[in-house]
Parts: structure tokens; C-alpha cells; sequence
């Protein structure tokens, strides 16, 4: 995955993977959003990016209540952003994933772009969806021994449901 998305993209693999974040919220993140510096590390998930009637993508608040959150960045992931940050994002206030009018990247962009998501799943061989990258981290995260309540928390999720699934 990581050899065939756009270099650009490839810090949105391993904040879903490593971090559990949604497209819409990291879509939505700004460079003030990533602490790199604080210990832990974390990434402060406040917005999410939402399609509306007519295709009008619009910020608005994550998922649930629980999907406001300050997640962990663990070490692979923190190398990742540093990187995507000295090379791709401009401005104190930056989108660290802006589209090429320097708004919010649009799923089809990232689908359709030459080295986007549609090569992926070519290069994978399966129909994979972005948000399976999320669902290995939370199943990676319960394996490594982690309880449902932590499973929970890195999904943002405000029902354990989707945690006891992993």
C-alpha cells in the first residue's frame, strides 16, 4: 500500500493504520493539530469533513462525542508526519492534506489520482476500502492484548460494539 499511494498521501496510511483515524478526520486536520513534541506524541481529532445533499463537503464535529479525542502517535507514525510535515504542508494553519486549491482533498481525488486509491487496491489485488486500514489497526491493537474499552478509545468510538468486533 505504502509503495503504491502518492508519497503525499502516504502519512493518511499510517494515521488510519497506526492512529485508527477516519478519512473525514484526517482530511480535516491542520498542523496545529499534531504534537509531536508532547509526551506521548498525539494528534488532536477535533473535525471531520462531511459530504452533504448535492456532494457539499462541509467540517463539522467526528462521528460521535467519543471521536473528539487526542490520540497517541506511536513512533512509526511520528516518523511519518514529521516527514509529510517538512515536506508537504505549508502555512502555521496548514491542511495536512489539502486538495490543489488548498481545500479539503476530495475522496474522489484520492481515488482516482494516478498512484490514489484505485492503484492500491490494484496493486493489493483485493477491494479494499480506506476504512479497512483503521479496522487492521484496531484488530492489531486487541491482539497486541489491548481491552475492549482500549480498542474503544482508539476508534473513538462511543459504543464498544466495533471494539468487540476486534
Amino acid at each position: 500500500i505504502v509503495a503504491t499511494i502518492r508519497p503525499e498521501w502516504r502519512a493518511m496510511i499510517a494515521l488510519a493504520l497506526g492512529c485508527g483515524l477516519r478519512f473525514g478526520e484526517i482530511v480535516a486536520l491542520r498542523r496545529p493539530d499534531v504534537e509531536l513534541r508532547a509526551k506521548p506524541p498525539v494528534v488532536r481529532v477535533r473535525r471531520a469533513v462531511g459530504t452533504g445533499p448535492g456532494g457539499k463537503r462541509y467540517e463539522k464535529e467526528p462521528k460521535s462525542r467519543a471521536g473528539i479525542r487526542d490520540q497517541r502517535i506511536p513512533a512509526s507514525v511520528g516518523a511519518a508526519l514529521t516527514e509529510h510535515l517538512r515536506t508537504y504542508v505549508t502555512g502555521r494553519d496548514g491542511l495536512l492534506f489539502p486538495g490543489p486549491s488548498g481545500d479539503w482533498l476530495q475522496p474522489t481525488r484520492f481515488r482516482d489520482l494516478s498512484g490514489g486509491w484505485r492503484d492500491v487496491r490494484a496493486a493489493v489485488g483485493r477491494p479494499i476500502n480506506f476504512h479497512d486500514l483503521r479496522a487492521t489497526g484496531a484488530t492489531r491493537l486487541a491482539q497486541s492484548g489491548a481491552h475492549v474499552a482500549e480498542v474503544q478509545v482508539f476508534l473513538g468510538d462511543s459504543s464498544s460494539q466495533a471494539a468487540e468486533r476486534y
